[in-house]
């Protein structure tokens, strides 16, 4: 990721997988969502990862 000359990698978080249905909607959600609420950059892409994660490791409903 680079935003003015800042550059950061993002490890992916390493999860059982269960499904993938949904996980790039609840990333970006969750990246949206911190960053209107003031967050950085970085803190949101942490974010949307964190959620997909546990999204993807989670039984479906």
């Amino acid at each position: 990721m680079q935003s003015d000359g800042y550059e950061a990698k993002i490890p992916a978080i390493k999860v059982k997988l269960v499904s993938t249905h949904g996980a790039g909607d609840e990333f970006i959600g969750a990246l949206a969502a911190e960053l209107a609420r003031g967050a950085t950059l970085e803190r949101a892409v942490n974010s949307g990862n964190e959620a997909a994660a546990r999204l993807v490791s989670s039984p479906e409903a």
